[in-house]
């Protein structure tokens, strides 16, 4: 059962990274700007 669990993750993980380096730059430009850190500080403490 844990290794049906591990290969589950394993599988799971590959689109995900492949998504992750696709969207990179996109998420670097998003994410730079002060006001969109900021606003992800509030949530955070809101949280």
């Amino acid at each position: 059962m844990p290794k049906k669990i591990a290969q589950m993750i394993v599988i799971g993980s590959i689109p995900t990274a492949i998504i992750g380096l696709l969207l990179s730059k996109g998420a670097d430009k998003i994410f730079s700007s002060a006001i969109i850190g900021a606003m992800l500080l509030i949530t955070g403490l809101l949280l």
